[in-house]
């Protein structure tokens, strides 16, 4: 009723998972890699994680890996509540918060992390004690369907429908990276930016941040923002198949992102992956003339 564990999938839908497998010309073990990337990782425990059966069912029953969280309903509560509260996107990926956060049932004081935790968006993966009796939780999106879910409300939300042509701009970004065409890249950033209206958030670093951290999570890139490293704190990490990009963001400058990416160094930590590293800087947002800097880490 609540969920499928990993050992029921695979021994209840074992013939279903074959068929799977042959309908998508892909082996068996990547069709369970890929479902338990897309439907897994619901706990209220930290320990145990389990399926969801709407969206399980879901597959089987079209035997294509789809979005079924976001047909089942719109969260217009939700995103109305974090457009509200100038909630940055990126903090999603780890939140730590105790137990008074899963307390707040007062609609007029209702907590982000906990109204994120009751609709299903975020789960526990971790639970821990700083001071004896003080209980803390680590929390985060439990899988991919549930992040593009989420990714897409909010973008539909934020931006300005009435400009949204049949091809959002942020779906060819990903391509521009892959070819490493930076120009291409900012012209459909700069575009994507067009279709914010300009009264959602002011126009700060960290409203970037966020946008920009939204709609490479629509387009399914493994992005990481805000990345802590022993000096500082990394705008975005974009992790592609043969090279990484890490990205500084500034309002003003470009060339002050490139100077703090050199001069804190982030690029070290993925140094020693046998991947090209890239370094991206990109600024200039505050006149609405989108400029970058771009150079390879040897």
């Amino acid at each position: 009723m609540l969920g499928i564990t990993e050992e029921e999938l695979y021994e209840s839908f074992e013939e279903h998972i074959e068929k799977a497998s042959t309908q998508l010309n892909i082996s068996i073990d990547e069709s369970k890699k890929r479902l338990k990337k897309w439907y897994n990782g619901y706990s209220w425990d930290e320990k145990n994680k389990v399926y969801n059966p709407y969206s399980i069912l879901s597959f089987f029953n079209e035997y294509k890996f789809n979005n079924y969280w976001f047909k089942s309903g719109t969260p217009t509560f939700l995103i109305k509540t974090i457009k509200e509260n100038n909630y940055d996107l990126a903090n999603l990926e780890a939140i730590e918060v105790d137990e008074d956060a899963f307390e707040a049932f007062e609609i007029e004081e209702l907590n982000i992390h906990s109204l994120l935790y009751q609709t299903g968006y975020l789960t526990i993966t971790e639970s821990f004690e700083i001071i004896q009796g003080y209980k803390f939780y680590k929390m985060k999106i439990p899988n991919f369907e549930v992040r593009k879910s989420l990714m897409n409300s909010f973008f539909v939300g934020f931006s300005d429908r009435k400009k949204m042509g049949s091809k959002p701009p942020y779906l060819m970004m990903i391509k521009a990276l892959i070819k490493e065409d930076i120009d291409d890249f900012v012209k459909h950033l700069q575009s994507s930016f067009a279709q914010i209206p300009y009264t959602i958030y002011p126009k700060k670093e960290d409203y970037y941040h966020s946008i920009f951290y939204l709609m490479m999570n629509l387009i399914g890139a493994d992005i990481q923002g805000e990345i802590l490293t022993d000096k500082g704190r990394i705008d975005g990490v974009i992790e592609l198949d043969d090279k990484i990009y890490v990205i500084e963001f500034k309002t003003g400058n470009v060339n002050e992102g490139m100077k703090q990416i050199k001069a804190r160094k982030y690029y070290e930590k993925y140094a020693t992956l046998d991947k090209r590293v890239l370094i991206l800087s990109v600024g200039g947002f505050n006149d609405k003339n989108i400029e970058y800097m771009l150079e390879e880490v040897n």
